[in-house]
C-alpha cells in the first residue's frame, strides 16, 4: 500500500463539512442538527399509558392500529414494543 497518499479534496471536505439543519434560528447561517433530547418521563410503554390514561391497553392497541394515536415502534424488545409520548395521550383524554 502507498503510505501518505492523500485523501481527495471532496471526501474530506465531506468529513469535515456540519450538516445544515433548515430550521436555522439565524439568517444565512445553517445550524448543526442535534438529535433531541431524550426525556425518560416523556415515552411511556403500552402497559404505563394505560396506567396514565386509566384505559385499557386493548383500547390503546386498537388506537395504534387505527393510526389515531401517533407512537415509536421500537421493535420487539423488553418493556413492549410501542412507546407512546405523554403529550400524545394527554390529547386523546381531551377527547
Amino acid at each position: 500500500m502507498s503510505e501518505g497518499k492523500p485523501q481527495s479534496r471532496k471526501l474530506a471536505a465531506r468529513e469535515t463539512r456540519a450538516l445544515p439543519f433548515p430550521g436555522s434560528s439565524q439568517a444565512g447561517e445553517a445550524s448543526v442538527f442535534q438529535a433531541p433530547v431524550y426525556h425518560p418521563g416523556q415515552w411511556l410503554s403500552l402497559p404505563e399509558a394505560a396506567a396514565y390514561t386509566g384505559l385499557p391497553q386493548s383500547t390503546l392497541r386498537k388506537l395504534l392500529g387505527s393510526r389515531k394515536l401517533p407512537a415509536l415502534d421500537t421493535g420487539p424488545r423488553l418493556g413492549g414494543r410501542w412507546r407512546i409520548k405523554r403529550s400524545d395521550l394527554d390529547a386523546i383524554s381531551a377527547i
